[in-house]
């Protein structure tokens, strides 16, 4: 084969490598604007790419929906870090892991919604799904060290079940979407709730 020849290869995979990135922005931009299952005209229109030229690089639109979904999980990547040192005082500890779980809502929300919709039909994305909340779990037991060592590990691993659930995106939605609380409102009812939880029992 020719270096002309290769070229001419090398050109074609490139172009359509381009493609398929601009058709992933395109689900992932209407995603972002609420467009929780876009048609392929939808997509075709956003992207410039026609219906025919998507399905050559995706087998069909599920496969899409996952493309999209795994380039946002990896986008997010720095936001699922949480490597606070904690605050000296318990107060400051929970405002820390509240504005951490807030910060990350905002950010995934709208292609969050999405990415739970599609993964009850993706191993792959359910996969993904559980990895992210056993990884939040550890942090929240991490980041509460000091209050959860001296208990019983029975009742720390349910406070911080507890604590994990209070804060996980679905709670959230629930303040945020569902009940259409401000963001002050439903960041104090995660602290007030994270505040009781923690406070230690009177006799």
């Amino acid at each position: 084969m020719s270096s002309g020849e290769l070229a001419s290869i090398d050109g074609r995979r490139a172009r359509r490598d381009r493609n398929r990135e601009t058709v992933v922005d395109a689900i992932l931009s209407l995603y972002q604007e609420g467009n929780v299952s876009p048609s392929l005209d939808e997509i075709s229109d956003r992207s410039g790419v026609s219906h025919r030229s998507v399905f050559r690089y995706f087998q069909d639109l599920e496969e899409l929906y996952r493309v999209a979904i795994e380039r946002h999980h990896a986008m997010l990547e720095p936001f699922l870090q949480f490597n606070a040192e904690p605050a000296g005082d318990r107060a400051g500890r929970i405002e820390q892991f509240v504005d951490h779980r807030f910060d990350l809502y905002e950010r995934v929300a709208p292609v969050a919604r999405v990415g739970r919709m599609h993964a009850l039909r993706s191993d792959v994305l359910m996969d993904n799904l559980t990895r992210n909340r056993s990884r939040l779990r550890r942090q929240a037991r991490a980041h509460f060290r000091s209050d959860l060592d001296a208990l019983p590990t029975e009742e720390a691993d349910a406070l911080t079940n507890a604590m994990t659930m209070m804060v996980t995106f679905e709670a959230i939605e629930t303040l945020r979407f569902h009940q259409r609380l401000s963001k002050s409102a439903t960041r104090a009812a995660l602290v007030a709730a994270l505040s009781r939880l923690l406070a230690p029992e009177t006799s």
